[in-house]
């Protein structure tokens, strides 16, 4: 979130992340040939990696339940998608900046 507040308002744009931010991401990164999707399956990945349920990873990237589960389970997920959300911020920090070589972490 902290990411999200410094990033610019774009006028009459109700999105944080549009096609010119994609190219100007390109640029600074170095980074050629990839799609907006790439980034929801490096998500989904992600996800997996840190232990978040199925079910909970796939409502994340805006996917429903199955028909039936979806007719009975009228529960939002609010705070399974919160904490999932969470603990992907956290794993992206630990990907962008590691602990120290010398430290290890009792917890993933």
């Amino acid at each position: 979130m902290a990411l999200l507040a410094k990033q610019p308002e774009i006028a009459d744009c109700p999105y944080y992340f549009t096609s010119d931010g994609k190219h100007a991401l390109g640029k600074l990164s170095g980074v050629t040939g990839w799609r907006l999707h790439d980034t929801r399956r490096v998500c989904r990945s992600l996800l997996s990696r840190i232990g978040v349920p199925n079910d909970v990873a796939e409502m994340c990237l805006g996917h429903t339940l199955p028909t039936l589960r979806k007719t009975y389970d009228l529960h939002n997920h609010y705070q399974e998608k919160k904490h999932a959300f969470e603990a992907l911020a956290a794993e992206i920090a630990r990907i962008i900046d590691p602990p120290a070589a010398d430290v290890i972490p009792l917890r993933r």
